[in-house]
């Protein structure tokens, strides 16, 4: 490998979907970007955006009163590739994370869009905030989309398990010739359990279950049920014995219910074992008194 001096830092990177080239000058000044592409093994994009965090939380992630501290460590903001996530205390807080995550991306040839970029309060005392980007105001909002998942300033999974179900009941119903085809039950279930309940069981390790939410997850995939074996509700057959039918023709299998209990403990077990800032975050301490009643 050659080190010479006078080889200038220059990294071009060639799309695997295209012709766009990319280039990388400098120790990742500057990201300049025409068309969609694929980062490859070097995930140069990725790279940018870790540098701009970290210099957009240099000195300002420092632990204030109304900082979230979780076991006296300061957590600011929540990342996945190019999904950022500010979190602050307070709207000055906000503003001024906001502000250095702006500057930092444009110092790289970068631009955040205002259009995408919204606002959330979760509180029981305030519920506005003004937070602007370039002197245009965010919209603030009580619920939204952060990888795939709809989240709601409440901090309950009832919008998101309501959303998961249509999603489904959706899929399902596009799906509505083979089922009625006549092909057998047993390949007419692995297509339902593959197409149809992966997508509302998207996202359930984060859900927080209530005795709504669950009777509305069991009736979904007792209907659906219903559908495959093409049992009218005129026949009078209870779940159970809808449930006895399935066993008789296919094996023994999950309800969708207890599988959505069972990969929530899989995933608290993985964070548990695992010393990392989710464990952090799941098992550390915030300022302030826990209300009354079950804690969501």
């Amino acid at each position: 490998m050659t080190t010479s001096a006078s080889i200038p830092l220059w990294i071009p990177l060639k799309s695997l979907s295209g012709d766009v080239v990319m280039w990388l000058p400098q120790c990742l000044r500057k990201l300049f970007q025409d068309d969609g592409w694929r980062q490859t093994g070097l995930s140069p994009f990725s790279c940018a955006l870790q540098y701009i965090s970290r210099a957009d939380n240099a000195g300002h992630c420092a632990p204030t009163q109304s900082n979230n501290l979780h076991w006296l460590r300061p957590i600011c903001n929540l990342r996945f590739a190019d999904d950022i996530d500010l979190i602050a205390g307070s709207q000055a807080e906000l503003q001024v994370l906001t502000d250095r995550l702006v500057a930092s991306s444009k110092a790289f040839g970068m631009e955040v869009s205002s259009e995408k970029s919204k606002v959330m309060v979760s509180s029981e005392r305030v519920n506005d905030a003004s937070i602007t980007m370039d002197d245009k105001p965010l919209e603030l909002v009580h619920k939204f989309k952060y990888l795939g998942a709809l989240l709601h300033e409440d901090g309950s999974s009832t919008v998101e398990v309501r959303t998961r179900i249509a999603l489904a009941t959706a899929a399902f119903v596009k799906l509505g010739k083979i089922w009625k085809s006549s092909i057998s039950f047993k390949a007419k279930h692995k297509l339902f359990r593959s197409l149809v309940s992966s997508i509302l069981t998207y996202g359930c390790e984060t859900w927080t279950l209530l005795a709504d939410t669950e009777r509305r997850i069991q009736a979904f995939e007792n209907k659906c049920l219903r559908k495959l074996l093409r049992i009218s509700y005129k026949d009078h057959l209870t779940n159970e014995s809808v449930r006895e039918l399935v066993v008789a023709y296919v094996d023994p299998q999950e309800p969708l219910l207890a599988t959505v209990k069972r990969r929530k403990l899989a995933w608290f077990g993985h964070v548990t074992r695992h010393d990392s800032l989710s464990k952090t975050i799941l098992q550390g301490t915030v300022e302030g008194k826990r209300r009354r009643g079950r804690q969501r």
